[in-house]
């Protein structure tokens, strides 16, 4: 398995990121960088990339602080959502040209960003499974109880990783991956069982939905964004249809045959739906 150059910066909060660059044979191509989702990795994105092509486009592959191989310190501010949107800044200006970037973000990159486009409404994005947050103070304060829950269960030592992983995967939207043919199957579930319990839980405290501010109110100031959910994923399919509500620029793709990780469940018809994003098919 391809998994490119490895590089290491050192972002704001002085711990570091470990971001993945896998040129293409063209330069000249896009970027797209991938944002993954929480337990996740950059790793997780090269099924489309292989589906897509490698000579489709650049690739970098950030790993967020307390996953993959970035660091995972005490200091709760390198989690935080300046922190990931620095790192989002640093990695993005390892492109051959950081104008022609396209943010390829799932789950919890999606929510992250959303945010960065706020800064540069110049770039694309290509969303899977994202939200911008939760609208009323009830439903965040809901969330982030069920969230300290789990990041208690990993910080007071009443859950391994292991254990954590398990119940994480037990979620609806989540267990289909479960499912995957192997190695890929393998493959997703010993990344995700090899971060750091202190990353993981500090994740949910800096980036978790309860934890970002909400954005519903700002969507119609960003730019035309691409929101994918997997056909099978009704909730993020309301999601979506809301935020467009919000921004009738945004458009809408349903993925067939998936559910909230259609990038894992049906790589070949996402590549496809971003093909077409990148203007690389005439459908």
């Amino acid at each position: 398995m391809q998994t490119g150059k490895q590089i290491r910066l050192k972002d704001v909060s002085g711990s570091c990121i470990t971001v993945r660059y896998m040129a293409s044979s063209d330069e000249g191509n896009p970027t797209i960088l991938g944002l993954h989702g929480f337990t996740g990795s950059g790793l997780d994105f090269l099924p489309l990339r292989d589906a897509l092509g490698a000579d489709s486009a650049n690739w970098l592959l950030l790993d967020f602080k307390g996953h993959g191989e970035s660091d995972s310190p005490d200091d709760p501010e390198a989690y935080s959502l300046n922190t990931a949107l620095d790192a989002i800044e640093r990695s993005r200006n390892l492109a051959p040209d950081p104008d022609n970037v396209l943010l390829l973000g799932y789950s919890m990159g999606g929510r992250v960003a959303l945010h960065y486009l706020k800064r540069y409404p110049q770039l694309k994005a290509f969303l899977i499974g994202a939200s911008p947050g939760l609208a009323s103070n009830e439903e965040r304060t809901s969330r982030i109880e069920m969230d300290d829950h789990w990041r208690e269960s990993l910080l007071k030592g009443t859950h391994s990783v292991q254990v954590f992983c398990d119940e994480w995967e037990n979620q609806p939207l989540i267990h289909p991956q479960t499912t995957l043919p192997d190695p890929l199957r393998q493959e997703l579930k010993t990344r995700r069982r090899t971060n750091n319990p202190i990353g993981l839980a500090s994740s949910l405290r800096g980036l978790g939905t309860g934890a970002l501010p909400s954005l519903w109110g700002a969507l119609g100031t960003l730019p035309p964004v691409q929101l994918v959910h997997g056909e099978e994923d009704l909730k993020f399919e309301e999601i979506a249809r809301r935020m467009r509500e919000e921004n009738p620029s945004f458009k809408v793709h349903a993925i067939p045959g998936s559910g909230h990780s259609p990038h894992l469940e049906n790589p070949l018809a996402t590549a496809e739906c971003l093909a077409r994003v990148l203007g690389r098919t005439g459908r």
